[in-house]
């Protein structure tokens, strides 16, 4: 197996550091919305038809479609990222 050079090792902590980034984003929305739906669940068991609740449930699935998208987003630039750090490691 061959040793890295310092330009190598540049590229693959480039691309790591994207990685780890992405994913960082990636578990944000998810952690959103877990507690998102938490919220509207036992919500709804606690405050029920109020009227400010009822608003913000309607509010929370648009919130929903966006969180999703932008997951999917990042998602998708984290693979982006893998593919490029897979390129890096298959040319040592």
């Amino acid at each position: 197996m061959q040793q890295m050079d310092e330009e190598t090792k540049r590229k693959l902590a480039k691309v790591d550091k994207g990685i780890k980034i992405a994913n960082g984003f990636r578990l944000f929305f998810l952690f959103l919305t877990f507690f998102d739906v938490l919220f509207l669940f036992w919500g709804e068991k606690i405050w029920g038809q109020a009227g400010w609740f009822m608003t913000f449930r309607s509010y929370s699935y648009v919130i929903f479609v966006w969180v999703i998208l932008l997951m999917i987003v990042s998602i998708l630039v984290k693979f982006v990222f893998v593919v490029q750090h897979n390129r890096i490691v298959k040319k040592l």
